[in-house]
């Protein structure tokens, strides 16, 4: 016999429960997924270079996408420089991302935080987060990505990585 009402004392939360049908006033995380890049790569001054290219699998049509991007990197070098991250070809998103340069050859920290509304179909989409010049001069923003202790024997492997969780709408 189905309950139409549950009361405080007629349910064991031990129990296994089977549901169907549609829950609603439901908003939350459906998905989180972590892509880590830990390769220690000399970067060259050019006019630009993509540090992450990779697909996620997006669970809901349109829903709320946050990705939190995190990178390493040692070196004084152009200063400041522009970040772009893309989700399933859309308009390089950019100003979201940045680090606090010195011109010192030391560890370098760009954090980047992207809220969106994500595609209006599910399955995989294409990321990238890239760095160039707004102006379209050659620019690093540090010489080496995913610093070791070559740089410095204090430190040990530093690796990269981009975090998208993704919510109810």
């Amino acid at each position: 016999m189905a309950l139409s009402k549950i009361q405080a004392d007629s349910i064991n939360l031990a129990d296994t429960f089977a549901f169907t049908g549609t829950v609603s006033g439901t908003k939350g995380l459906v998905n989180i997924s972590q892509t880590t890049e830990d390769t220690r790569t000399s970067i060259s001054e050019s006019s630009g270079v993509t540090f992450f290219s990779f697909n996620y699998n997006q669970q809901l049509a349109s829903s709320k996408i946050l990705a939190l991007v995190h990178l390493n990197g040692w070196g004084s070098n152009s200063g400041i420089v522009r970040f772009n991250f893309t989700y399933d070809g859309s308009q390089p998103q950019t100003g979201r991302a940045t680090y606090q340069y010195n011109d010192l050859s030391y560890v370098k920290i760009i954090h980047g935080q992207y809220f969106f509304t994500g595609a209006s179909s599910t399955g995989n989409k294409a990321v990238t987060f890239t760095y160039d010049a707004a102006n379209g001069a050659n620019c690093r923003p540090f010489s080496i990505w995913n610093p070791n202790h070559n740089e410095d024997a204090r430190t040990s492997h530093l690796v990269s990585n981009i975090t998208i969780m993704e919510f109810n709408n």
